[in-house]
């Protein structure tokens, strides 16, 4: 007969392996997410062209340059997703050293549900600017997918409603992009789990 220790540590273990396993299962939904295509053809990119940018680059040599100065820019791609499923949007950001200052500048990454063509939903998440520019900075959103959801798109967008001269700050860049399901441990190794702490509560009784 197993030990209360052996049962126990048999238990997480096993629940361990399935999660880790679990953990594996997923994969970034994103095609070209390190943006090194420069024939781009899945991302709609506005005032974000993809261009080779040598230490701007985290993977490769390309980076999408994020025209900020502009009005109303943006970078999104649309996917197929399952409904009631939880996803995370992670996206690598580098904020150039600022200059000059953009009036009200507005960024957020966002993920829009939808049913074919029908807009379910959208969740948000909103960009800050980092402490240190020139250094890439991650930034993510966990949402789940409503009820009848078949596609998302995924992205961000940076808008004000200020001017700026072209070529000054503000530019960010980005690169190494994610959109993946959200591992969450399956019901079989909870219950070990759960197994294994009933049986400690019955040896301390």
């Amino acid at each position: 007969m197993l030990s209360l220790r052996s049962l126990l540590t048999t238990s997480i273990c096993t629940a361990s392996l399935i999660t880790i396993s679990t953990s594996a299962t997923a994969d970034n939904l994103l095609q070209n997410a390190s943006f090194e295509d420069e024939v781009n053809e899945a991302w709609i990119l506005v005032d974000a062209p993809i261009k080779p940018w040598g230490d701007k680059a985290i993977t490769g040599t390309n980076a999408a340059w994020i025209q900020t100065f502009q009005s109303n820019t943006s970078i999104t791609q649309t996917v197929d997703v399952l409904e009631n499923t939880s996803y995370q949007f992670d996206a690598n950001l580098l904020y150039e050293a600022r200059v000059n200052t953009i009036t009200d500048l507005v960024g957020k990454l966002f993920i829009e549900w939808y049913n074919n063509d029908a807009l379910l939903s959208t969740d948000t998440s909103a960009l800050t600017t980092p402490a240190s520019a020139n250094v890439y900075d991650a930034y993510s959103l966990v949402a789940t997918a409503p009820a009848t959801s078949n596609a998302a798109k995924v992205g961000l967008s940076f808008t004000h409603s200020g001017t700026q001269v072209f070529g000054g700050e503000l530019s960010v860049f980005g690169d190494d992009f994610a959109f993946d399901t959200v591992a969450i441990p399956e019901p079989a190794s909870l219950a070990l789990l759960g197994i294994a702490g009933l049986a400690l509560l019955n040896r301390r009784k």
